[in-house]
């Protein structure tokens, strides 16, 4: 499995009033901190993008790293908005609770990571 060559993440968060998934395609990610506990960020701008919403709303969010195989899936969620489109259906992705259903997780994605949100910078 070969993994981009950019830090380019698929970012999944929920909608808090009705529970609709919605995805995100974020490059600027990284690692803050490694142990004893992973330490990661996300920058998502916060004009116009409905993924910033419902994080700031719901205070969280999932990583996905996703394979060089999944690069049309990367772009297309990159360049749509959640608001107007069920990006899931249109690519073929199924949202899996992070907790629940871990092995079935693992073998879409390489990396999924559940986070809380805990800083925003206005």
């Amino acid at each position: 499995m070969d993994l981009f060559p950019l830090p380019t993440v698929l970012v999944t968060s929920r909608n808090k009033e009705d529970s609709k998934p919605n995805i995100i395609s974020i490059a600027w990610t990284g690692i803050l901190a490694s142990g004893p506990q992973l330490v990661v960020y996300i920058s998502v701008r916060p004009k116009g993008r409905y993924s910033h919403q419902l994080i700031t709303q719901s205070m969280e969010y999932v990583i996905n790293i996703p394979t060089a195989d999944q690069a049309q899936i990367v772009d297309y969620c990159g360049q749509v908005s959640g608001k107007d489109v069920d990006k899931f259906q249109v690519t073929g992705l199924t949202p899996i609770e992070a907790y629940n259903k871990l092995r079935e997780i693992f073998k879409l994605w390489i990396l999924l990571a559940k986070n809380v949100l805990v800083y925003t910078k206005k």
